[in-house]
């Protein structure tokens, strides 16, 4: 196995770099999941600003997640690949990381959920008060007094 810069690439060495990268995808997804049970408490109270920036963390996590991806899934081939005794450390840490990813769907699943129930019940408040102010003016009627100032 060779490098970019053309030395050989170790088994272990390759084997630390696949586990630091693991690591770190657990890591965000951890952090993910975090940031996913705040938004239900978001959503829940019906705090757009905080959901905001909260769906704007979650994205650069689903980013960074897929730069991990690009970088871990062709040393994840070579390694898989290679003839080399494989370290068990890195089966354990992708079943956590599969069952992490498995409660990230789940709970982003719920909290789709709760945010369609939210919506559904703040469109049926606009849909009631519109039918409220159906033919009601806003504008209260003054009746007008004419005073005569010619004298």
């Amino acid at each position: 196995m060779k490098t970019e810069e053309g030395s050989t690439l170790q088994p272990n060495l390759l084997a630390k770099r696949i586990r630091e990268n693991l690591l770190s995808q657990k890591e965000k997804l951890q952090n993910y999941l975090a940031i996913l049970e705040m938004e239900e408490s978001d959503i829940k109270s019906q705090d757009a600003d905080r959901l905001i920036r909260h769906i704007e963390a979650e994205k650069n996590i689903i980013d960074e997640l897929n730069s991990f991806k690009k970088i871990l899934d062709p040393l994840e081939v070579i390694y898989s690949n290679s003839p080399y005794k494989k370290d068990s450390a890195i089966a354990e840490l992708k079943n956590g990381i599969k069952k992490l990813s498995t409660q990230v769907a789940i709970k982003s699943e719920k909290n789709k959920e709760i945010l369609d129930t939210v919506i559904k019940g703040v469109k049926l408040n606009l849909k009631n008060k519109q039918k409220l102010n159906v033919g009601v003016n806003s504008y209260k009627r003054v009746e007008s007094h004419y005073i005569d100032i010619s004298g």
